[in-house]
């Protein structure tokens, strides 16, 4: 019944979730129910479940319900207009707090209030709807958001704020760097660089971590995700690992960002990804169009992850045959065997991708 009552909560089949909490009322308190309600903003199907008794402040998965439907992308949700599906979300996130669900709390990866959230995603409809409501502004949340005077006074006040963490263990640095509010205002970008030179004027760590889900992320993580170019390139002039911000730049496909990493010393052959090759991981999942970019800025094909499989091993695994082909030509060994004595042609069952392996 728990997945029926998912089903229904996604599809916004309201009569089924009324009837299945008829049945079982038990499933309005399961954490992973409201969350999802939350996830859609389906301001009916969590008044509903609020009135079978839901804690709309429960987590599943390190997830809140607010947190939830603020992170959460509107286009893809079933409105054709975006702008639409924001302001339900809107509508539902003021229903939410008018009903208990706490902004104060942290929720999300890495965890965060929901104002930081809300920055993250760069959707100023929902900062607003968070600062109508008083939400508490700190040091952090000012960063994020671009208040250049607040964090200025503060750091004169108490220097050390530029190296302290936030509850979840973000650094105000990294909050101005994921920071999405600049992506459609030049100013507000303008001052989140600001920001990011005030913090690193102030001895922010530029090499500071963050855990988010299994991994430590650095600093370049959070300003590549954000958006924030300027602030990549006033980093890598001070010193931000270049090698290290490439695994990010390639993930998200921006070349001309990778170019300014390798041009500040970056290397994309040691860059690494989960601890392998990045050639090999964009192989891997199937990011293939970024693979066959960086064998032509010159990845070499025969570096080989903690299994030995080099990019050859992992494109055999996959069966496409055509980065096969283009790691051919960047001079891919295919006699190179794994740890486990495995050669290419060996990982693969397709009668034709064996042929062009052999």
């Amino acid at each position: 019944m728990l997945h029926k009552l998912l089903e229904a909560l996604k599809e916004h089949d309201i009569a089924l979730v009324k009837r299945i909490l008829e049945k079982m009322p038990e499933l309005a308190l399961v954490a992973r129910v409201v969350v999802e309600a939350g996830k859609l903003a389906y301001q009916k199907g969590l008044v509903v479940l609020h009135r079978n008794g839901c804690d709309l402040n429960a987590t599943y998965r390190g997830y809140r319900p607010l947190h939830a439907l603020i992170q959460e992308r509107p286009h893809k949700e079933k409105q054709k207009d975006k702008r639409l599906a924001t302001r339900l979300r809107q509508l539902c996130m003021r229903w939410m707090l008018d009903h208990g669900a706490d902004p104060e709390l942290s929720g999300a990866f890495p965890p965060a209030r929901a104002i930081l959230v809300a920055a993250f995603t760069g959707e100023s409809g929902y900062v607003d709807v968070l600062l109508e409501r008083g939400v508490h502004m700190d040091f952090f949340s000012n960063s994020a958001l671009g208040d250049v005077d607040a964090v200025r006074k503060a750091l004169q006040q108490d220097p050390s704020l530029a190296t302290a963490r936030d509850q979840g263990g973000l650094t105000a640095l990294q909050c101005a760097g994921y920071s999405g509010m600049g992506r459609r205002n030049r100013e507000t970008a303008a001052r989140l660089l600001e920001i990011a030179r005030l913090l690193a004027d102030h001895g922010a760590d530029i090499h500071a971590r963050t855990k988010s889900w299994s991994r430590d992320l650095p600093v370049s993580y959070y300003v590549v995700n954000g958006g924030n170019k300027d602030i990549f390139a006033m980093l890598l002039e001070r010193g931000m690992n270049p090698t290290e911000a490439i695994g990010s730049t390639v993930w998200k496909g921006l070349r001309d960002w990778t170019e300014l990493a390798i041009k500040h010393g970056g290397s994309i052959n040691e860059a690494r990804d989960e601890g392998k090759p990045l050639l090999n991981q964009m192989i891997r999942w199937g990011q293939l169009d970024q693979a066959s970019w960086l064998l032509s800025m010159g990845a070499d094909p025969n570096i080989t992850d903690d299994r030995g499989w080099t990019a050859l091993h992992q494109a055999a695994a996959r069966g496409n045959a055509r980065i096969i082909k283009a790691l051919f030509d960047a001079g891919a060994d295919r006699e190179r065997k794994t740890v486990d004595g495995e050669l290419p042609y060996l990982l693969t069952h397709r009668k034709e991708i064996r042929r062009l392996l052999l």
